[in-house]
């Protein structure tokens, strides 16, 4: 074998790295023999050379050393840097070498060529064509050295030190070759950092100074801290290392592959994400198994100092976790939380089974005095929520945030998306929510009030601005809900362009109670035994607890009517309403409301009906309303829709009918059926069939 600088540095290296055996090396050194190797450590854009060889030694008292310094005028090129280590050995085994580096000022390219044994010259140029040139020895006891090029594991590169800074090992896994834990790592002589079990190594013998850091850029890996992800071991300690160590950087992102990984089943087993951190997985075939009251939260949570104080140092920001599944097996109490945190992403995330919350906004801290953080502009989308059986996800106390493109199924519970205990300004938009069973009790969305604290407090913060477009609910109990109390009242909420689709039977479209300033508008309800609900008096609710509601331009298809109790100061218009068995709607006791441009078509089922029926609440009538542009039709060869809009006998008054129809309806229908007692309405106009 001859060793000449005309050989290519990238071919050399490459062929050394791929068919080097340094475990044949010494056992093939057994005689006296003069060999020069020539390293070529100079890669190609580089502008200075800097050779760091001072000398090789052999630590064994029968050997001596020599040491070749090159002299003369430098000839350096763009690719080479000619470097000659003369070495000289007596016969005796080869037990290791240890390389000392220093820069040499003048270096000689030097065309020499000598025979030399094939596998030392190849173990030989693996330590040395690395700029980084590796120097090791035992650090568990034994004299011995050894120029190692990898070790199998990490417990192995414990058993070594480094005699220089800057040597190099590749460990070929965490726990043995090829589980995923490679790396390459360096020795940094002048460290001095505890051991993190994934990117900083303390050798046994626990030097003073002098750590194995491993060499990477970007993403950690959850198995470069010894995770498994066989579903068998348990393999919180091993991530949240790796979430504590970008923790301490200030952050970054934390990457784990693809596998099955278990979590401790406790409140200490779940995964706690510092500021600046992305936990990400490989998909959904990341798979995380939480069967403990939290999978996956933010660090800094609310408490109490030992003084019985409340913490003011809590909450986080800009955390992303993405692209994996938390398995809760319907054990598992939560999938995904965010405690008063400040710009978030959670990002196509799978949630199985949680017995509670698969996803929680929320806002940390409230006391019975005062309100804490809220958790603010946090998107969560794309994510696939199943098994739902109380909340799939909820913005508590929530501020800004978006719930977008994400789809949740369950038997029951709460709500598959939910903004409530003064949630602001909350957006959700075109997810998905679908009941499972021909009988579930599924809610797809749902406002509610803030929560009622004990004692003294103060003005609480109002559920609000809550804006839901674009929503799909399909085999659900109820498409959509609003509720509050008498003084805690959800107000500003919008329910615009969704398509609800019922069960037919015991179900709601839209329920609205004790609320302000409801918007309604533009939305498609199918098939629900009742289509709207407001202040249901049926459930001892007051009459009037909602009160500015506007139902507008909402096509609602099949079912049952709709009950529509103490409106004030809202609307019924340009709705459209098809094949329902009964009177369309109800209107009990609404006061200074317009109800306009209403079309029904095809109503009733065995018996004559119209599109509005106009009633009192115990002895409240309708009153200064005005109804207007309402018509009703039948096109069917048996007609049963007889009228547009009636007045039931109490004493309804100064409401204002005009220009409604009833033309192509039944025979004999009426546009107005008048049969209330009250005086100073005004009737006009109206066309009858």
């Amino acid at each position: 074998m001859y060793a000449q600088t005309s050989t290519n540095f990238a071919t050399l290296k490459m062929d050394v790295l791929n068919s080097a055996n340094p475990g044949t090396a010494w056992s093939a050194f057994s005689a006296d023999i003069c060999i020069v190797v020539v390293s070529l450590l100079r890669e190609a854009g580089a502008n200075k050379t800097s050779i760091r060889l001072k000398s090789v030694q052999k630590r064994h008292k029968s050997c001596n050393f020599r040491r070749h310094r090159i002299t003369g005028h430098p000839r350096v090129s763009a690719l080479r840097n000619g470097l000659a280590l003369k070495l000289h050995w007596r016969r005796s085994p080869m037990h290791g070498l240890m390389v000392s580096l220093v820069d040499l000022i003048g270096t000689e390219s030097i065309l020499e060529e000598l025979p030399m044994n094939k596998p030392l010259f190849k173990t030989f140029c693996l330590a040395f064509l690395s700029v980084r040139c590796l120097s090791l020895c035992r650090g568990d006891g034994g004299t011995s050295l050894a120029n190692m090029s990898a070790v199998n594991s990490v417990s192995e590169l414990r058993t070594y030190v480094a005699m220089e800074n800057y040597a190099d090992v590749m460990v070929r896994g965490y726990y043995e070759p090829g589980d995923g834990g490679t790396g390459q790592f360096f020795w940094d002589s002048t460290a001095t950092e505890n051991d993190d079990g994934g990117v900083t190594i303390v050798p046994n013998s626990n030097p003073r100074m002098g750590r194995w850091k491993r060499s990477f850029h970007g993403q950690v890996n959850v198995k470069w801290f010894g995770a498994v992800g066989d579903g068998n071991v348990m393999d919180s300690a091993a991530i949240q290392a790796a979430l504590d160590f970008v923790d301490g950087k200030g952050g970054g992102n934390v990457f784990i592959p693809r596998g099955t990984y278990r979590l401790e089943p406790s409140v200490g087993g779940a995964l706690k994400l510092g500021d600046n951190t992305m936990l990400e997985g490989e998909g959904p075939a990341t798979i995380l198994i939480s069967k403990g009251p939290q999978g996956i939260r933010n660090k800094k949570w609310d408490g109490f100092n030992q003084d019985g104080s409340p913490l003011t140092d809590y909450g986080n920001s800009n955390l992303v976790v993405q692209n994996l599944t938390v398995d809760c097996g319907g054990e598992g109490a939560m999938g995904v939380i965010l405690g008063s945190v400040t710009e978030g992403t959670i990002h196509n995330v799978r949630i199985k089974d949680p017995s509670h919350y698969a996803v929680w906004l929320l806002r940390l801290g409230d006391t019975s005095l005062a309100e804490g953080k809220p958790t603010k502009r946090v998107t969560v989308s794309n994510c696939h929520v199943s098994g739902v059986v109380d909340t799939g996800i909820e913005c508590s106390g929530a501020v800004g945030c978006t719930i977008v493109g994400n789809t949740v199924t369950g038997t029951g519970g709460l709500g598959g998306f939910i903004a409530w205990n003064g949630a602001t300004d909350c957006v959700f938009s075109g997810n998905i929510a679908e009941g499972e069973g021909a009988t579930n009790s599924f809610v797809g969305y749902e406002v509610q009030a803030s929560a009622v604290y004990s004692g003294p407090g103060p003005n609480q913060t109002q559920t609000q601005r809550i804006t839901f477009v674009g929503n799909i609910a399909r085999n659900v109990r109820m498409g959509a809900m609003v509720a509050g109390s008498a003084l805690n009242k959800p107000s500003d909420v919008l329910i615009q362009g969704n398509s609800f689709y019922g069960l037919g039977k015991n179900d709601r479209g839209i329920e609205i109670e004790q609320a302000v300033r409801v918007n309604i508008q533009n939305n498609l309800l199918d098939g629900f035994e009742e289509g709207m609900i407001m202040n249901d008096v049926r459930l001892g609710l007051p009459y009037n607890g909602a009160t500015y509601i506007s139902i507008e331009n909402n096509t609602i298809k099949g079912g049952g009517r709709s009950l529509l109790y103490g409106n004030v100061g809202g609307s019924l218009r340009g709705n459209k309403y098809y094949g329902q068995r009964y009177h369309a709607v109800s209107l009990f006791s609404w006061k200074n409301c317009a109800i306009t441009d209403n079309v029904f078509v095809n109503l009733g089922t065995g018996q004559d009906t119209v599109g509005i029926v106009v009633l009192c609440c115990g002895p409240v009538p309708s009153t200064g309303n005005l109804f207007t542009g309402n018509r009703c039709m039948d096109d069917r060869d048996v007609k049963w829709t007889t009228g547009a809009i009636k007045f039931s006998p109490e004493p309804h008054d100064r409401n204002i009918v005009t220009g409604n129809g009833a033309l192509g309806a039944k025979a004999g229908a009426r546009a107005f059926w008048n049969f209330s007692t009250g005086t100073n309405n005004i009737v006009a106009n109206n066309i009858d069939g």
